[in-house]
């Protein structure tokens, strides 16, 4: 018999459509929901971004920050309000589902309310969303609000997936969320959107220059500067080189007067966005892919680069910070350059012996493809989960039928006394 999964989205501007700016979410989405598919569930989403006017997708996802309070707090209001309306319409339009997997977003709870009618609820973090809403971004009225619904949903749904082993461990000493309830599941590679022999490479240099490549979003923690510094000492060197930096972001106006400034502003070409189906022809005329993650504002990287998987799916070698997403799927450096993060010298001596391989490299890239094929797709991942999820429910469910139960919290928004019957 097919189970149906109902997948939830309350992130107002998180949304599977094209024109959405914030593309990791996209990706990320629609790995997850191909990946039961893939394994035979029946899969009802019900996405709020998918539902809002399309304006509210664009532009920078950082638009509140540093706004007046009062604008702030209206648009937490606005979230809030429109989370209410829009809970309803789910819990209708998706009647007695097997499982509901969420992907949280700052004061949503939808799943608690189909948890409350006998559905487990999965609940899928891949971010410190309170860390990131008081500390980096603060583009939230109410920080404590944030933390208080994040602990709350962390506690309170039946299983807790998260991207990586840094973000368990984050979880579980600021929030003390119970370490046994967590599932850490890496990001994975859509191999049929990232597929070379399907794509013709769109090469923006010569065919002489070495061409170190990036694809995603310009943000701090992206390590671009660190490139751009690394590309003018190896030209310096009297190494042919130059870099693509496809995307968006606030730092690309500071990356593009860091390359003027030191000289190379011609060998560092920034085309700016493109539709994720041209993407891949780009990095098809990549000879490296770069994955520069920084540690930025937290106590750990907890990041799973999605960048590292299209790139290894495009049949392309990478060189990355090594960090532990980086370390697993390269095999310890077999498939790709790592170097140390945030060590300049270190990435300059990576760049260089990847220069040196150049020979090499469309073998190594081929052997990368092999290694996501075989052990990193979205249906492999989602499989993997399946197994242990079900054991941890049955866990719960054995548990609660002694009348103990897994570590959770009462009912502490009153749902039951306010008459809140979604």
């Amino acid at each position: 018999m097919t189970r149906k999964l109902a997948f939830l989205s309350g992130a107002p501007r998180t949304s599977t459509k094209p024109v959405a700016s914030l593309t990791g979410g996209r990706q990320h989405i629609l790995g997850t929901v191909s990946g039961f598919k893939e394994n035979g569930w029946q899969v009802d989403t019900y996405i709020l971004g998918d539902k809002v006017p399309e304006s509210w997708l664009k532009g920078e996802h950082e638009m509140n920050k540093g706004k007046p309070f009062i604008t702030r707090l209206a648009a937490d209001v606005v979230r809030i309000l429109i989370s209410a309306q829009h809970i309803r319409r789910a819990l209708k339009n998706i009647p007695a589902p097997d499982w509901v997997y969420e992907r949280y977003a700052a004061y949503q709870l939808f799943g608690y309310f189909f948890q409350r009618r006998g559905a487990p609820w999965i609940l899928e973090t891949n971010d410190a969303v309170f860390n990131q809403a008081t500390s980096e971004l603060k583009h939230v009225a109410l920080p404590f609000l944030v933390r208080w619904a994040e602990k709350f949903a962390y506690r309170q749904c039946d299983v807790l997936v998260v991207i990586s082993e840094n973000l368990r461990q984050i979880l579980v000493t600021q929030l003390q969320i119970p370490p046994e309830k967590i599932v850490v599941v890496p990001n994975a590679a859509d191999t049929q959107t990232f597929n070379p022999n399907s794509v013709h490479p769109r090469r923006l240099f010569d065919d002489e220059t070495f061409v170190i490549g990036f694809q995603g979003a310009m943000y701090k923690w992206a390590g671009l500067d660190y490139l751009v510094h690394a590309i003018a000492i190896l030209r310096n060197a009297g190494l042919n080189v130059g870099a693509v930096l496809l995307g968006d972001g606030h730092e690309r106006k500071h990356l593009e007067a860091l390359a003027a400034e030191l000289g190379i502003a011609s060998h560092i070409i920034c085309p700016g966005r493109v539709p994720r189906e041209l993407v891949p022809e780009y990095i098809a005329g990549y000879d490296l892919c770069y994955s520069g993650q920084i540690n930025w504002n937290t106590s750990a990287m907890y990041l799973s680069p999605l960048k590292l998987y299209d790139y290894m799916a495009m049949g392309k070698p990478v060189i990355a910070s090594r960090f532990a997403d980086a370390i697993n799927v390269t095999k310890g450096g077999r498939l790709g350059y790592l170097y140390a993060p945030e060590d300049l010298h270190d990435l300059v001596a990576a760049a260089t012996r990847a220069y040196n391989d150049r020979s090499r490299l469309p073998e190594m890239g081929a052997a990368a493809r092999a290694e996501i094929l075989a052990n990193h797709t979205w249906a492999r991942r989602v499989h993997d989960f399946i197994t242990t999820a079900e054991e941890l429910l049955l866990r719960k469910s054995r548990l609660e039928a002694k009348g103990e139960r897994l570590a959770s919290v009462d009912n502490p928004i009153g749902a039951e006394s306010c008459g809140c019957d979604f």
